[in-house]
């Protein structure tokens, strides 16, 4: 994480002021359960504490981390079910995002009229050689004609592949070769699926789907038609910082 995006967004402190009031309506009590049983809880840090030092707390209250989200400043963990919250962190909800467009009615057709409608060059097949995209989203179609430099990373309990087609669709725009050229067909394309075949992801998804780009290295661009409903303000909400860290590392997102 840079300096000059934990600048930008605000000191620990000064985020969980700002988020507190969000946090307070969002907290509900959690009753003991019995012996063994836990609950999945995505954490953010607070009062300065380290990830490795939230680690240490996890454990010591008989919890484990499942994800280490570097680039959001934030533990995905297991905790025994009724247990407080580790010293130094915050509880951020699951909040459930959709793809732009997920309810809308598709329609096949053999007249490609993106190109003329935002005015995207002739297709030159070395437009956007040596450029890295991301494609946050449903997933995109390991047989779709004209899209042949895909590289896949899935981060759901789905099986591979686009069971929606908003994806493959972005892909094709984006990077399409063939008959149907996209913007920038040069480009290599990472596919990152994060959403079901209706479209539906959460926080939990999009964020380790954008931590695995980050460990992953070497992308340019981060393409992330995704809606999200939070309540938290952007000071405190782990997306925002996460795509500040990416322009801050030199990601166009």
């Amino acid at each position: 994480m840079s300096t000059t995006a934990s600048q930008a967004r605000g000191t620990v402190p000064t985020r969980m002021a700002a988020g507190i009031a969000a946090l307070a309506l969002l907290a509900m009590p959690m009753p003991a359960g019995a012996h063994g049983q836990t609950r999945t809880v995505l954490l953010t840090l607070t009062d300065g504490t380290s990830l490795s030092q939230l680690a240490d707390n996890v454990a010591a209250l008989g919890g484990q981390v499942l994800n280490t989200l570097e680039i959001a400043d934030s533990l995905l963990v297991e905790l025994p079910t009724g247990a407080a919250l580790p010293a130094g962190s915050a509880e951020i909800p699951d909040t459930p995002m959709r793809v732009n467009g997920a309810d809308q009615t598709y329609y096949e057709t053999t007249e490609p009229t993106y190109r003329e409608t935002i005015a995207a060059p002739t297709g030159d097949p070395s437009v956007g050689a040596g450029v890295t995209v991301a494609l946050i989203d449903t997933g995109v179609s390991r047989d779709a004609d004209g899209l042949t430099d895909v590289e896949h990373i899935n981060v759901t309990n789905a099986r591979d592949g686009d069971g929606l087609g908003h994806g493959t669709f972005l892909a094709g725009i984006i990077g399409g070769r063939g008959a149907f050229p996209g913007v920038a067909p040069g480009v290599h394309l990472v596919d990152v699926q994060v959403a079901d075949k209706k479209g539906r992801t959460s926080l939990r998804e999009v964020l380790t789907g954008l931590d695995a780009i980050a460990d992953r290295g070497g992308v340019d661009v981060v393409n992330i038609s995704l809606s999200t409903e939070s309540p938290l303000p952007p000071s405190f909400d782990p997306l925002s910082w996460t795509l500040e860290n990416m322009w801050e590392s030199g990601i166009t997102v």
